[in-house]
């Protein structure tokens, strides 16, 4: 009976630390520097067109 409960509980930690050994998920890490990179330049241009406002009298 000890051994099925081990084996058991050796399986269940097996299967829930498979995420561990699939490694980074690139197509996400890729999107989520494009999406701060969209709005790393958006944020400049806003700046740029707020500083021609001050700008004109």
């Amino acid at each position: 009976m000890k051994k099925i409960i081990l084996a058991t509980a050796g399986a269940v930690a097996l299967v829930s630390s498979f995420t561990a050994f699939a490694g980074p998920d690139f197509h996400v890490i890729e999107k989520a520097r494009a999406a701060k990179h969209t709005e790393v330049q958006h944020q400049a241009a806003c700046d740029a067109a707020t500083m021609k406002n001050d700008a004109l009298p």
